[in-house]
């Protein structure tokens, strides 16, 4: 009611019944009785404010502040572990000579995209009568190789095929590697029984990196000492290893026996024996025979055995998935020695 007393004084005629008024922006009707307060039939919904009012303005909400994150602390600089004494020993970078180049490397990046692992990996073959031999992945390159007084290797005369290979993303970079314009810069180390060659390009960087297996110490004829832990005291029983060949051939005693090498390169001191043929003759004792034929078809990776001195023969182990030994075997003495 205290709300329409100003409204009445502006000039509004109430009379008996209902009536309705009209004041800015919305409408209200009344029922007017005698003797009875003003009834309010209906009133809309509240407009927008109207003009004279005073509005009130609801309260900003306001995001509350973020806790401010405690200042970071620098974490104390890390001391380097002590190499392990059964990590493998790295040899520094060495010049190449002639004699450690020769062999097959398997390449294994170009700048700094890595080749992954595959039975047909680029190589390149440096052989001893200055020839090197060369697969890009798709092409064959050859030509001859020397190294100049400064210890770098110079290519020329480099001739290659010209197949094309669109799914081979490496050959151009490996051409360019080997450069038959400039005398290519050069380096070897040693890690472990695998020896790695890297070639650099004019800014010095390295263009191309190679893997050699070091497995040549295996080459020829062994006496097995030992079969899964078990002494063997008879000198028939032998291994013959050629890598160059990628072939074995052997005795066990009783029967020979001969299979093929695979050198897995993208295992370290890698060597598989598969496709092992055996002769059939009876043996009186053939639980050797079994063993040997068994553990052959384990190994998956050789190294050599530690020297107890100078004049002792020298040793290799054959060992299986998990590096268990399987056979251990003792250089056999060369004839007329």
């Amino acid at each position: 009611m205290k709300k329409l007393m100003p409204i009445l004084a502006i000039g509004a005629t109430i009379t008996l019944g209902s009536c309705t008024f009209f004041q800015k922006g919305h409408t209200t009707t009344f029922r007017v009785q005698p003797g009875m307060p003003l009834e309010v039939i209906a009133t809309p919904a509240q407009p927008a404010q109207d003009a004279g009012q005073t509005a009130v303005q609801a309260p900003v909400q306001t995001k509350p502040e973020a806790a401010k994150k405690p200042a970071e602390t620098k974490k104390p600089a890390e001391t380097k572990k002590p190499a392990s004494a059964t990590s493998p020993k790295k040899i520094s970078s060495k010049v190449p000579t002639a004699q450690s180049l020769e062999g097959e490397w398997l390449i294994i990046s170009v700048g700094k995209t890595e080749i992954p692992s595959a039975d047909e990996m680029p190589y390149i073959t440096f052989a001893n009568d200055g020839r090197f031999y060369c697969s890009n992945g798709c092409n064959i390159l050859n030509g001859d190789w020397k190294i100049n007084a400064e210890g770098k290797i110079e290519f020329v005369s480099v001739l290659s095929t010209m197949k094309y290979c669109a799914e081979v993303g490496y050959d151009t970079e490996i051409n360019l590697a080997l450069d038959s314009e400039n005398p290519v810069k050069a380096t070897i180390e040693r890690v472990g029984q695998e020896s790695y060659l890297k070639l650099y390009n004019s800014a010095g960087n390295v263009a191309l990196t190679a893997r050699k297996h070091n497995m040549d110490f295996l080459n020829g004829l062994w006496n097995v000492k030992s079969i899964n832990g078990k002494a063997i005291n008879n000198e028939d029983v032998n291994i013959f290893f050629d890598i160059a060949e990628q072939k074995v051939h052997g005795n066990t005693g009783c029967n020979f026996f001969n299979g093929d090498i695979f050198i897995d390169p993208a295992k370290s001191n890698s060597i598989d024996l598969s496709r092992m043929g055996i002769t059939r003759m009876a043996c009186p004792n053939s639980e050797v025979e079994d063993a040997m034929m068994l553990a052959l078809e384990q190994v998956t990776t050789a190294i050599e055995g530690k020297n107890t001195g100078s004049k002792a023969p020298k040793t290799a182990i054959l060992l299986d998935t998990n590096g268990k030994e399987l056979m251990r075997l003792t250089k056999a003495p060369e004839e007329g020695k």
